[in-house]
């Protein structure tokens, strides 16, 4: 075959493309690889039922290993102490209340009366101010009679001792107008001080009285969740009296497991969350099942099984298959297992290579 420039040309760049591919499948090689977790599992709802109140236990209203729903009430317990103090607490917000409403009438008839006063002084005010321009008419007429020689000193005296004091009761009625007005102001403006001080005690009686109420209600323990009701001695609970804090039972979801497991320093670097996982089971045979989703990854380690400090890993199981407790078999909590994390990874072809060599090496001096 005859080469031209041509065919030597479109030769040369297709040669060039196959070793670009090649050297891009060398130095760029996308990989899933696996990362082992051993680990047990764990139902994801487990909630303890706690006394939140001491009391004494009066009715069990449902039995152990029984289902009970989120809400429901568990038992009931009964605290004379503290319904007594309630009771206590009712009857002075109503005391409290009919003394409020007796200060708060009495407040309105002190500004009723007020009121009164002020146009009673506002009548008298205008009747006495008459009064007084007529003495002063008066007076500067017998002042010009006296001055004349007309009247005598007798009466001009006592014209002006009328208008002085005409002048003065003026004067006294104004400075009681402005007292009752003042006062009329202080009523008008808003509740005194006596209505204040009582209303402010009602409100500290009834936030008690609420507090109380909540410690009250709990007497009446319920379901945190739906679920399972698991304990030992709740048959011997009733007409027993439960301390504040006493942990009575377990409300399970078995419908819902995660695994709990541990990786070390060097897998935890390659695991994230969304990562998909299988299992590897012990109890089926080391039988290999059930998807899952990695949700929760410690930044922190904590003493692991064996007393090695491992990464915690917790991975949501997926196949609910497994948790229906009238199947032959089924998963609960405690069951062992393994979490096979599939990790993606980006590798060269060199360093795959690389890494088989380096196994068989290992496993060659293993055998000797």
């Amino acid at each position: 075959m005859k080469l031209t420039i041509r065919k030597t040309l479109l030769f040369s760049l297709a040669l060039f493309l196959v070793l670009a591919i090649a050297a891009l499948a060398v130095m760029f090689f996308r990989v899933n690889r696996t990362v082992m977790v051993d680990g047990i599992f764990e139902y994801r709802e487990t909630l303890s039922v706690t006394i939140e109140e001491g009391g004494l236990v009066t009715d069990l209203r449902v039995k152990s290993d029984s289902r009970v729903e989120e809400g429901e009430v568990l038992l009931i317990l009964s605290n004379k102490d503290l319904e007594k103090e309630v009771a206590d607490i009712e009857r002075k917000i109503s005391m409290g209340e009919l003394e409020l409403e007796s200060i708060e009438n009495q407040e309105a008839l002190d500004r009723f009366a007020a009121e009164q006063d002020v146009l009673s002084f506002e009548s008298l005010l205008y009747t006495k101010k008459l009064e007084l321009e007529y003495r002063f008419g008066l007076h500067k007429m017998n002042s010009d009679l006296f001055s004349a020689g007309s009247i005598s000193k007798d009466r001009f005296d006592a014209s002006r001792l009328a208008y002085n004091s005409a002048q003065g009761t003026v004067t006294e009625i104004e400075i009681q107008l402005r007292k009752v007005r003042r006062q009329l102001k202080e009523l008008s403006d808003g509740p005194g001080a006596p209505i204040t001080l009582k209303r402010r005690a009602i409100e500290i009686d009834r936030r008690h009285w609420e507090y109380l109420r909540g410690r009250l209600s709990n007497l009446r323990v319920l379901a945190p969740h739906s679920g399972t009701l698991l304990s030992e001695a709740w048959e011997s609970f009733e007409n027993t009296f439960l301390a504040k804090g006493t942990h009575v039972a377990d409300v399970v979801s078995f419908d819902e497991i995660n695994f709990e497991g541990f990786a070390g320093d060097t897998d935890i670097i390659r695991i994230k969350e969304g990562q998909k996982a299988y299992f590897d089971v012990e109890i089926f045979r080391r039988k290999i099942f059930v998807n899952g989703t990695v949700t929760q990854i410690g930044y922190k380690a904590i003493p692991g099984p064996g007393g090695f400090r491992q990464f915690p890993i917790t991975v949501e199981v997926e196949n609910k298959m497994f948790f229906d407790r009238e199947q032959e078999f089924y998963i609960q909590a405690g069951v062992k297992g393994q979490a096979v994390i599939i990790v993606e990874e980006q590798l060269s072809l060199i360093t795959l290579v690389w890494e088989k060599i380096v196994n068989f090496v290992d496993f060659g001096v293993y055998i000797e």
